[in-house]
């Protein structure tokens, strides 16, 4: 196929992962509380760690500064913090894609790897400028599990859609 679809896929799939990520958190709201926990969605997180193993590492970076500006200026009202955090995940994974075969076991544990960090960077921020007034032992309890256990199910569902749809866009 053109080299174009092969980068007009993730970006419309980021969008519509981005969209999805609010429209989850605003409807399903109540249902997103557990006894263990508030669970917050990361679709376009999990896009993007999913798309690190089929774009080139700059296209993988403008998609993340494009997105984490988006999700910075949307969700969090401070411009920065999502962006940094998807930045460096997005560094991270081109540096440690040269160690993983795609696939299911790489795109898991990449997965709950980013995820993790992604929670911890923009919770200690928010923690530094005071903006989250709760413990670190709070955070991890609350949220960080029904959050991971959220965007697990989400990650295990949207692999193979996914996979089988680059590998017909790739051919």
């Amino acid at each position: 196929m053109e080299k174009w679809k092969t980068y007009l896929f993730p970006f419309l799939s980021l969008l519509v992962f981005f969209l999805l990520d609010g429209l989850l958190a605003a409807f399903f709201n109540n249902t997103l509380q557990f006894s263990f926990g508030y669970a917050v969605p990361r679709l376009t997180l999990l896009g993007l760690i999913f798309f690190s193993f089929h774009l080139p590492g700059k296209v993988l970076a403008i998609l993340a500064i494009l997105f984490g500006l988006l999700y910075d200026s949307y969700y969090s009202g401070i411009l920065g913090v999502y962006l940094a955090s998807f930045c460096l995940i997005a560094y991270i994974i081109i540096q440690l894609k040269t160690y993983f075969q795609p696939g299911w076991v790489a795109y898991l544990f990449l997965g709950i790897l980013m995820l993790l960090l992604n929670e911890f960077f923009a919770f200690s921020v928010f923690n530094v400028i005071g903006l989250v007034q709760s413990t670190y032992a709070y955070f991890w309890a609350n949220h960080v599990g029904a959050s991971l256990i959220l965007n697990t199910i989400f990650l295990l569902v949207l692999i193979p859609i996914l996979t089988e749809i680059m590998k017909r866009i790739e051919e």
